[in-house]
């Protein structure tokens, strides 16, 4: 985890893989190849956030979240990218319980 009240980061290639970069105010990455936010990985700013790179911009399973939320690709391309995973399983039992107030919708009524 990288943590400041703001924080600032310059590089050739920036890649967080599962952790975390957080500011209070501005967390600005700026890198003169790629950014990647991998593998659940967390880029938080209470305020600004801003991501700079000559590349691409790469978030892949991740959260990138700020108050004004700014990414700038100047010759590469800007991927956000969700990943789910799916489990079959086979019993007589299950259970969900949320811990706030729950509603499901669905199209057959």
């Amino acid at each position: 985890m990288i943590s400041g009240k703001n924080v600032s980061l310059t590089a050739g290639n920036i890649t967080n893989s599962g952790s975390t970069l957080t500011a209070q105010n501005a967390l600005t990455l700026d890198s003169q190849n790629s950014i990647s936010n991998l593998n659940a990985g967390l880029l938080n700013a209470g305020g600004n956030l801003q991501l700079s790179a000559i590349g691409d911009i790469n978030n892949i399973g991740s959260i990138i979240s700020g108050k004004t939320v700014r990414l700038e690709s100047l010759d590469g391309s800007i991927i956000n990218q969700t990943l789910t995973n799916q489990w079959n399983t086979q019993g007589s039992l299950g259970g969900w319980m949320p811990t706030k107030p729950v509603a499901v919708t669905h199209g057959n009524r």
